[in-house]
């Protein structure tokens, strides 16, 4: 029973927090990348060019957008630990 409710729980917090940590995630990205595109496609693009060692972009920025990343998502499955 318990894990039931931290599972609705945690769809709670995802339907409330989701879209606005996608849009800021999306903002991040095309400023990182310096063009548009779909959320998926720049997330895609951002990995390549890290595997591959070929990104040349503002290093510090890609550590804060990583970072926010890392915080939305965890404000989502596991918001306690961000308190701790």
């Amino acid at each position: 029973m318990r894990m039931v409710l931290r599972q609705l729980e945690i769809a709670a917090r995802e339907i409330e927090l989701a879209p606005a940590f996608r849009q800021a995630e999306h903002d991040r990205l095309q400023a990182l990348l310096r063009r548009q595109g779909e959320l998926h496609m720049l997330r895609s693009d951002l990995a390549g060019l890290i595997r591959a060692g070929q990104f040349s972009g503002d290093e510090a920025a890609l550590v804060a957008h990583l970072e926010g990343c890392l915080q939305d998502d965890l404000s989502i499955n596991n918001p306690q630990w961000l308190m701790s």
